[in-house]
């Protein structure tokens, strides 16, 4: 937060956020800087975690959404709107409505610059960004020492608690936002029953990874292909690429490796950890 300048010309609307507290902090601390701002909640989970001042529930259909928006835009005069996930049903339409109005937008990533970090980009991230593509941008700018930064506490343990409480708020008051629309399931046991999955496939296959870590790093040393698997309903899957899920891209690298690759050398994909307890691939591969 610190290293966002804000105006307190700017009239700021707040989407959804990551799951948790973040939006909620973001806005105290936009607030603490005298900046005007309003949320809207989608479902009960956003509810949850960001109620109170100029906090407005939605209830309509994805169909009236944008008419919603560019009324309360207006209304408001909102001149920046904030937003996690670019590629989510109610935020690609949101940003349509904002690009009509000139309405800036502000995109949250989870930090894919550097680590510990959460990245914010204006109008888009990943394939949306508007950083240069072209590598040679980056090797002109000037050596600047990189600051000392205060390294990040391991979260899992508060992150799978908001996700249960989000979840189950969102089931609990879906009475409330009946027309709501998920980006993905919604359905908090399903979610629940995968992250058990999870825990129980990490301690199962733990032995069993370390001694394939042990000799990847000995016997095979520089003698293998690397692959790591993204989440199955990643936006970069889904949006950004031209596979139609992670088993046609495993089916693309496999079959490659199988025409191109030295004989002497082995394939190796790594597990995303976060899909564990939602797929596995092992049978197929």
């Amino acid at each position: 937060m610190k290293r966002f300048v804000v105006d307190t010309n700017d009239r700021i609307l707040l989407l959804q956020g990551p799951i948790g507290s973040f939006f909620r902090e973001f806005g105290e601390w936009l607030r603490d800087h005298d900046v005007p701002v309003w949320k809207v909640n989608l479902n009960g989970g956003d509810w949850l975690f960001y109620h109170g001042p100029n906090a407005v529930s939605y209830d309509g259909t994805v169909e009236e959404w944008p008419c919603f928006l560019d009324a309360f835009l207006r209304s408001q005069q909102i001149t920046r709107v904030f937003l996690f996930g670019d590629c989510r049903l109610y935020h690609r339409l949101a940003i349509s409505v904002c690009e009509r109005l000139g309405v800036k937008v502000m995109v949250f990533e989870e930090g894919y610059i550097r680590p510990d970090y959460v990245t914010l980009e204006e109008r888009g991230v990943n394939a949306h960004s508007t950083l240069p593509r072209d590598p040679a941008f980056y090797f002109s700018l000037p050596d600047i020492p990189e600051k000392p930064r205060e390294k990040a506490r391991p979260a899992f343990r508060r992150l799978a608690v908001s996700a249960v409480l989000y979840y189950l708020a969102g089931v609990a008051f879906s009475f409330r936002f009946r027309n709501y629309a998920h980006h993905k399931s919604f359905n908090a046991l399903q979610h629940g029953l995968c992250w058990l999955r999870s825990g129980l496939r990490k301690v199962i296959y733990k032995r069993k990874d370390r001694r394939l870590t042990k000799r990847l790093s000995s016997e095979l040393s520089r003698k293998y292909f690397f692959v790591p698997l993204q989440v199955f309903c990643d936006t970069q899957i889904l949006f950004h690429s031209d596979y139609v899920d992670i088993k046609s891209f495993i089916r693309e690298v496999v079959e490659s490796f199988a025409r191109h690759a030295p004989r002497n050398t082995s394939l190796v994909f790594k597990h995303h950890p976060m899909d564990r307890g939602y797929c596995h691939y092992g049978a197929f591969i």
